[in-house]
Order: structure tokens, then C-alpha cells, then sequence
């Protein structure tokens, strides 16, 4: 059975995901993996309004995506 993934722009606010798989090219491969954005990453969405950049928690820390990147992250519930 596979897993159902979804773009990080649709996850609700206060839900964990795990991160699976990164669309796009090398770079924006490289610069999310420079902020920690790795396949195997337990992602806590803090707050998605679903109009706005979405605020998320990771590695002890938080970050602010724009909804065009998050777009590109593909997730599975925990």
C-alpha cells in the first residue's frame, strides 16, 4: 500500500508530516536542504491560513515558506 502525499501547501495547521520528496531542480533541492528541508524530515505546521506563507517548525526551529515553495514539498501525514 503507498503512502498518500500531498503538497505541504495543503496540510492544516497543527498537523505533523514527514517530508518524501522535493519537485524542482538542484537548487531549490540545495537551498531547503541548507534550512534543514531534508526527505525523513518531521515537519510540525504551525499555522497555514491557506492564503499566506505557511509557518512551520523543524529541527527545533521555525521557518516561513511561501506558499509557491511549499507547493513543491510532498508530504505524508504522520
Amino acid at each position: 500500500m503507498h503512502a498518500f502525499l500531498m503538497p505541504l501547501s495543503l496540510v492544516p495547521s497543527k498537523r505533523s508530516v514527514i517530508l518524501q520528496r522535493i519537485r524542482g531542480g538542484g537548487g531549490v533541492a540545495a537551498h531547503l536542504a541548507a534550512l534543514g528541508l531534508l526527505p525523513g524530515t518531521r515537519i510540525e505546521v504551525r499555522h497555514n491560513d491557506h492564503c499566506g506563507p505557511i509557518l512551520i517548525g523543524i529541527n527545533d526551529g521555525r521557518l516561513a515558506l511561501g506558499r509557491q515553495m511549499a507547493e513543491k514539498l510532498s508530504v505524508q501525514e504522520v
